[in-house]
């Protein structure tokens, strides 16, 4: 997390400012609205964008450096304090309330993650949903740069733990709810860095 840290104190919207495009998909597709937690917000590249579709965020992340460089964003303070509680959190160590959220979701967080405590994170975040609530993921896969060429990988691949195989996030979820939602793609980055492949798996599953 050091990595980030740093980049987020020399770097404003490190990863761009538009959002993940599934991330807008699921929500309008499948109705989800309500009380969200964030779970890696960073500068608020993804949190915007919710806060727009008028939802009430908990946004965590591990970098103090990205939880500060969004509570300064000027499209962000007209949400503040009431739609925005955005902190430091160590989404390992994290203790959520349960059944508080209508939507749970976090964009290449899992995979920052060594897969051995994936089992106690799920848990822990299906514990904090409401029943009928969604938690969407996405991942990086075991087709991204990262993990088969690391000549043109991303500068911060090295800071992933977990390459997801194939269908992997299938098997994971198979006995949490029901999948509504599943894709496996890649594409071109060109937010951050030399240009580079990412390959994703995305998930969306209502409790």
């Amino acid at each position: 997390m050091n990595n980030f840290n740093e980049a987020y104190k020399d770097r404003k919207m490190l990863f761009g400012y538009n959002a993940t495009e599934e991330l807008m998909y699921v929500i309008k597709r499948f109705g989800v609205k309500g009380h969200a937690l964030e779970l890696g917000c960073g500068d608020g590249r993804d949190t915007y964008h919710m806060l727009i579709n008028q939802f009430t965020i908990d946004a965590i992340d591990g970098s103090a450096n990205a939880i500060n460089n969004l509570l300064m964003r000027e499209d962000i303070k007209e949400f503040l304090p009431h739609h925005l509680n955005a902190y430091v959190e160590d989404i390992q160590k994290m203790i959520l309330p349960t059944k508080k959220y209508d939507f749970v979701y976090g964009i290449t967080i899992l995979d920052h993650i060594e897969s051995v405590f994936h089992k106690k994170i799920i848990d822990n975040i299906f514990d904090s949903l409401k029943e009928g609530g969604f938690l969407f993921l996405k991942v990086h896969t075991v087709d991204d740069d990262g993990y088969i060429n690391k000549e043109t990988a991303s500068e911060f691949s090295g800071q992933i733990k977990h390459f997801f195989n194939r269908n992997e996030m299938l098997d994971l979820f198979k006995n949490h709810g029901t999948i509504t939602f599943y894709q496996e793609f890649s594409e071109e980055d060109l937010d951050h860095g030399q240009p580079h492949r990412h390959s994703f798996a995305s998930i969306l599953i209502k409790k």
